[in-house]
């Protein structure tokens, strides 16, 4: 089953500029800016679109920022403001305005008294385990550092992952087993299953969980990172 982006209209991106760390800490560890795109549909699956991170100067960050911004048409870009990482959210604005852009930006203040690792597992868990995540095949440096999360040396790109996983908005039970049926009697139509066998398998179905529906087209689902 192919998924097109553009059948895929709630998109998020989160920014993590890695402002925050501490000069003791920048000795031991390499600090990096941290971008994650995210598309959402009506299963609210998470079908990763960008995974960008990189140790760049503030300007790099502001044009990757504004690059990502013209290449899809977001619904809200979250950007870290926990100490002074608030004034680079607020730097971002203040360009974006006097260029005339449109930047739904949106300042994410961290939890202080929650442990980061802690933070990221409990979010990402259930969208993991769940098998609600997908990566394209080539977001290599992601995968890696979900497969080996705690342990792996970096991890800007999880932690980003799971802000803007935070970010997407609940939806009601209701509305998620209506989406899942739709979905999936469009599935079954298209594989050519015949009208009558299309509405039993489909009430055999539903009024248990949501099915899960045959993987997009060219991504990958995670559903062993983070076990």
């Amino acid at each position: 089953m192919k998924i097109k982006i553009d059948d895929l209209p709630e998109k998020f991106a989160f920014l993590d500029p890695a402002g925050r760390r501490k000069p003791e800490q920048l000795k031991k560890i390499r600090a990096r800016a941290a971008i994650i795109v995210i598309a959402v549909d009506e299963l609210r699956r998470i079908f990763v679109l960008e995974a960008w991170a990189e140790k760049a100067s503030a300007l790099t960050i502001r044009d990757k920022v504004f690059e990502i911004n013209s290449n899809y048409k977001l619904r809200s870009f979250g950007c870290e403001a926990n100490a002074m990482q608030e004034l680079y959210a607020e730097m971002l604005m203040i360009e974006a305005k006097r260029q005339n852009l449109r930047l739904p930006m949106t300042e994410v203040y961290q939890p202080t008294n929650i442990e980061k690792t802690f933070r990221i597992r409990t979010t990402l868990a259930p969208v993991v385990g769940f098998g609600r995540l997908f990566l394209r095949e080539d977001h290599h440096e992601l995968y890696r550092e979900l497969t080996t999360f705690p342990m792996c040396q970096t991890f800007d790109l999880v932690d980003a992952l799971a802000s803007v996983c935070a970010m997407v908005p609940p939806v009601s039970r209701t509305r998620h087993v209506d989406a899942a049926r739709e979905a999936h009697a469009t599935y079954l139509r298209g594989s050519g299953y015949p009208a009558h066998l299309i509405e039993s398998r489909l009430n055999e179905l539903y009024g248990g969980a949501p099915v899960e529906l045959a993987r997009a087209f060219d991504y990958t689902p995670t559903s062993r990172a983070l076990s």
